[in-house]
């Protein structure tokens, strides 16, 4: 675009800074955004089970085909994508479960059956918060599946490695 062009400066027709009103001294009244936000959350556990059923899948594909690298991509990324939007949504144990299976994923380490087995568990954690509605952090259950799965990620990971 040359200096004799002008540029047209298109605007979102809505933002969420739009539902955000100033109210009294300044302050800020978000309940319109909290609207928004609570909308959101209800559209998200709705299409949880569709996400997690798309999880399972990808993860069957790979278990299908361990040494086909963008199986375990595609996992990645779905889990990546769950695990973001989980926490704002009140399911930390789905971040804090996808975050670690995401940490997995990530290591340069051939898909054995065990290192797949490991992952497949990850899935059916997930599923279990979905399955119980566990919201926040978990209680003393949510703590005692993470811990779980992170003692079985390191004895099967030192095996490997012994």
């Amino acid at each position: 675009m040359g200096k004799d062009q002008d540029a047209e400066v298109i605007q979102p027709t809505s933002t969420l800074q739009d539902r955000v009103d100033i109210v009294g001294d300044g302050e800020m009244d978000f309940s319109a955004a909290d609207g928004v936000v609570k909308n959101l959350a209800v559209e998200f556990i709705n299409k949880l089970p569709e996400e997690l059923q798309r999880i399972q899948s990808a993860l069957t594909e790979l278990i299908d085909q361990p040494e086909e690298e963008t199986h375990k991509t595609v996992l990645f990324r779905l889990v990546h994508d769950l695990k973001g939007q989980a926490g704002t949504f009140d399911y930390n144990l789905i971040s804090i479960i996808g975050n670690d299976l995401c940490r997995f994923l990530e290591r340069p380490i051939p898909m054995t059956p065990r290192r797949l087995k490991v992952a497949g568990y990850y899935v059916e954690a997930m599923q279990v918060v979905e399955d119980k509605k566990i919201t926040g952090d978990g209680d003393e259950f949510g703590i005692r599946m993470v811990d779980t799965l992170h003692s079985m990620t390191q004895k099967v990971l030192s095996e490997d490695e012994g």
